[in-house]
């Protein structure tokens, strides 16, 4: 699959061969990760085999799918208090057992955070939530 070098967002290749680009949000509907969700809800044949995100010329890959249980994505943004500013976040990561490895990108930067979450906190962020 060829990428335009500007693209943002995530990319799931799935166990059919597909690549799943993540496209624009609509308001009322399902986010792209949310369909995807639900497809793969619909389809239990179909998990994610690979997952990767591509900001600002950077791109951030998951673990795969033989060393770890699901896949996670989330948008976050942060207040510094006091101070009008805000850092607009894309995360994805994997699910090992019950935490959540995040690797998290301030959009429209080159700043890469990681961080560990609880599934229990993240679950409905992930491949393994049972409601869309």
């Amino acid at each position: 699959m060829t990428m335009k070098v500007d693209f943002t967002g995530w990319i799931a290749n799935l166990s059919n061969g597909e690549s799943v680009v993540e496209g624009s949000s609509e308001p009322g509907k399902l986010s792209p990760w949310r369909q995807l969700l639900q497809r793969l809800l619909d389809e239990p044949d179909i998990y994610i085999t690979g997952l990767r995100m591509q900001q600002v010329g950077i791109t951030i890959h998951a673990m795969t799918n033989k060393s770890c249980d699901g896949y996670f994505h989330a948008y976050e943004v942060h207040r510094i208090v006091y101070r009008d500013v805000y850092r607009n976040l894309q995360g994805i990561g994997a699910v090992v057992d019950d935490q959540v490895f995040i690797t998290w990108i301030e959009r429209g930067t080159t700043n890469v955070y990681q961080e560990i979450r609880s599934l229990e906190s993240s679950k409905i962020h992930t491949t393994l939530t049972e409601n869309v």
